[in-house]
């Protein structure tokens, strides 16, 4: 925050002082907390609205720009396999992409092209040297829908859930080179097959 003294915050912590709004927007800002939720109580106090982006590859531009510590690549263990992004800013301040695609074959003709979006950004960022940077997390409804909202402290969620799951990088593995590919099946299900040949036939006729 940049106090000059630490008897700054503890007359709001307190209560001896009131904070300005200045001063809650700085505090907002830097711990990546819902000002209208910290002001008014309204919403939840991780919810974001500040970064909705319509495909995968539109978010490419802000992760260039933050330069984010981890970038975080959430998916739901259901039939349709929700998934949306979380930046990492710092071990205080985390991102959440407030923007969810599906990862299987129940789409149309925009969540195809989505699906597309999505395998550009990944490739994207590893030709860019983000790869290093990037994780992958499948969650229970529960926790998925409970990170995705706000309600909870990311990394409470990320954190707990620390086994890497690279299903991210395995879905960009559309021709099925990786010789871990004879399991995808077993491990994400018909629906992600089925998303990657999606894929692989929109880039053929593109």
């Amino acid at each position: 925050m940049k106090l000059d003294k630490i008897s700054s915050l503890e007359k709001y912590t307190t209560g001896e002082e009131e904070p300005s709004f200045k001063f809650l927007e700085q505090f907002c800002e830097k711990f990546g907390i819902n000002f209208q939720w910290m002001t008014e109580g309204i919403s939840e106090p991780f919810y974001n609205e500040k970064y909705i982006r319509f495909d995968p590859i539109d978010y490419y531009e802000e992760i260039e720009r933050l330069q984010p510590e981890k970038i975080y690549f959430i998916r739901c263990n259901s039939e349709i396999s929700e998934f949306f992004i979380v930046l990492k800013l710092a071990d205080w301040n985390y991102l959440i992409c407030h923007r969810i695609w599906h990862l299987s074959d129940h789409v149309g003709g925009t969540g195809r092209d989505q699906l597309v979006k999505f395998y550009k950004l990944v490739n994207k960022l590893r030709n860019n040297g983000f790869y290093c940077k990037c994780s992958g997390r499948t969650l229970t409804n529960d926790k998925f829908d409970k990170l995705y909202l706000g309600q909870v402290f990311p990394a409470e969620i990320i954190n707990i859930s620390q086994t890497d799951n690279p299903w991210w990088d395995d879905f960009t593995d559309i021709k099925h080179h990786y010789p871990i590919a004879e399991s995808y099946l077993k491990m994400y299900g018909q629906s992600f097959i089925n998303a990657q040949k999606i894929v692989l036939t929109e880039l053929k006729y593109r």
